[in-house]
């Protein structure tokens, strides 16, 4: 165990017990705006505090399943970015609702809340609303990220503690290729230090995960050639110019983001501009766009070679989501208007490890139920690619990996001892 995390588990052994955070009857949402229909389950909204020193708040909304809350399982989603809101998750892919037109929700038949009880929350702080007292907070990364999560698990399980003995898995996308296996290692860990006071997590699951920049990167270039939503001519730039394992989300040098060399960054941008206004998460769809800062912070959330650019046109989010949660939800008193980190997107976030290839640290995660899912074709157990059939072949071929032929047909269990997950 690194000795940062033991260190800090032995002093949360020490404040699990202690949570400023309000009771779930005064967090419970009783008026949703824009919901002009019943909703049949409960649900909550409320901040966390993970830090009271540096007055750091986590900010969650907790859906109870419409099946059976007493007994399913317990879901904790994150988005990725990093900097992305995990009410994007919320509104746009796997809640109950969705914005019509910035005013009205409809309900979304296929939410996961129809099987389990599912807490969005914005991590880390500086987020969505998730913010804190003290401004050097935003300048964080991954090692924090994880402290603050598990933070938060261990006060949302003291409060809801009607839910502690559930199953619980842990969800993500994108950067949550990062998230998701740092907090499951947490996790397990804290379960040893502390077996009278476990989290019951029966394992992960990550889509469209974040892993190792090489193999992302230049499977998403291959995939956009192959589609042909960009020229021949313009994928050979990108393969010559770009070193696609120095390309990634939020790259720092001493503090400021790295950006690739000009070659690089003009066929990135030659790219753009033949892609068009297209939704990169289903490029058959029709694409929704929202504002400007939208169009260059949001959207293909794996394809990272578009946040060194900065100039993204293609976006996946609905520009509803930032009109409803900024003029409905806030002014409605849902969020204390005191409160002011309402875009989907910030960049904030700064991401010290987001260039490491992941692999190496899901070795220790033994004995836990893992599944990697991809929205295309096909899925490659953990880690896998984004959007690109190319990159998961290149992975597969490198004899690391593990391929699942049809998408979510088969599960993953019992992570073996060189920590890849194999079929049931």
């Amino acid at each position: 165990m690194h000795l940062y995390l033991h260190s800090f588990l032995l002093l949360l052994l020490l404040l699990v017990a202690a949570s400023n955070a309000q009771q779930p009857s005064d967090a419970k949402i009783t008026n949703l705006p824009g919901a002009n229909f019943t909703i049949p389950f409960s649900q909550y909204a409320d901040f966390i505090t993970v830090n009271g020193s540096h007055g750091r708040r986590l900010f969650y909304w907790f859906v109870e399943s419409q099946n059976d809350p007493a007994n399913d399982p317990v879901l904790l989603w994150l988005n990725g970015g990093p900097g992305c809101s995990s009410l994007a998750g919320l509104f746009t892919e796997l809640g109950p609702f969705y914005p019509v037109d910035g005013e009205t929700l409809a309900r979304n038949p296929y939410s996961w809340n129809t099987v389990a009880n599912v807490i969005f929350l914005e991590s880390p702080s500086g987020v969505g609303f998730s913010y804190s007292d003290t401004r050097s907070d935003y300048t964080t990364g991954d090692q924090q990220t994880t402290q603050d999560t598990l933070q938060f698990l261990l006060s949302f399980f003291a409060i809801y503690e009607q839910f502690a003995n559930n199953e619980f898995w842990i969800t993500g996308e994108s950067y949550g290729g990062h998230y998701v296996p740092w907090l499951a290692r947490a996790v397990l860990e804290w379960n040893s230090m502390s077996p009278a006071n476990p989290i019951n997590l029966k394992g992960f699951m990550v889509g469209n995960a974040w892993t190792d920049p090489l193999y992302d990167n230049r499977g998403a270039a291959t995939f956009w050639a192959q589609t042909g939503i960009i020229s021949n001519s313009t994928f050979s730039a990108i393969l010559r110019t770009c070193n696609f394992s120095d390309v990634g989300p939020f790259v720092t040098t001493l503090g400021k983001v790295a950006e690739p060399g000009d070659d690089c960054s003009a066929a990135v941008n030659q790219a753009d501009e033949e892609m068009g206004d297209i939704n990169l998460y289903d490029i058959y769809v029709e694409a929704c766009i929202g504002t400007s800062r939208d169009r260059r912070h949001f959207g293909n959330g794996g394809v990272s070679l578009f946040r060194r650019t900065g100039q993204r046109k293609s976006s996946s989010q609905d520009p509803c989501i930032d009109i409803y949660l900024t003029e409905y939800i806030v002014e409605d008193s849902l969020i204390s208007p005191s409160v002011t980190g309402t875009s989907i997107f910030t960049d904030t976030y700064v991401a010290r490890t987001s260039l490491k290839p992941f692999m190496p640290l899901n070795a220790p995660i033994v004995g836990v139920n893992a599944l990697c899912w991809w929205t295309i074709l096909a899925l490659i157990c953990w880690p896998q690619s984004f959007h690109s059939t190319s990159s998961s072949s290149r992975k597969t071929r490198s004899g690391s990996w593990s391929t699942v032929e049809t998408l979510m047909e088969w599960y993953l269990t019992q992570v073996p001892r060189n920590g890849w997950p194999v079929r049931m």
